[in-house]
């Protein structure tokens, strides 16, 4: 069997989608988006031959304006990351 690797493949942690609609730059996700888990992420990954992914966070990123806001908020998304791949 072939194995897939994809390059585009998005985290959107609760914390994430919370902060983007906090500064209404969320938009208007679909119902699958609003319900991401790590799990759900592989079992996805599992039922499409997908052996690897390049996990980055998705649109709209980390950048409102504040600064502070954005170091503060990439800072969690990058040790979220990194418990991912621990686990």
């Amino acid at each position: 069997m072939q194995q897939r690797i994809d390059v585009h493949h998005h985290m959107l942690p609760k914390e994430w989608i919370a902060a983007a609609g906090d500064h209404k730059a969320g938009g208007h996700w679909a119902p699958h988006v609003l319900q991401w888990t790590p799990q759900g992420s592989i079992d996805n990954m599992d039922r499409n031959g997908i052996s690897t992914a390049i996990l980055s966070i998705g649109l709209p990123g980390v950048w409102w304006g504040d600064v502070a806001a954005a170091r503060k908020l990439a800072r969690w998304l990058n040790e979220y990351a990194a418990g991912l791949v621990r686990t």
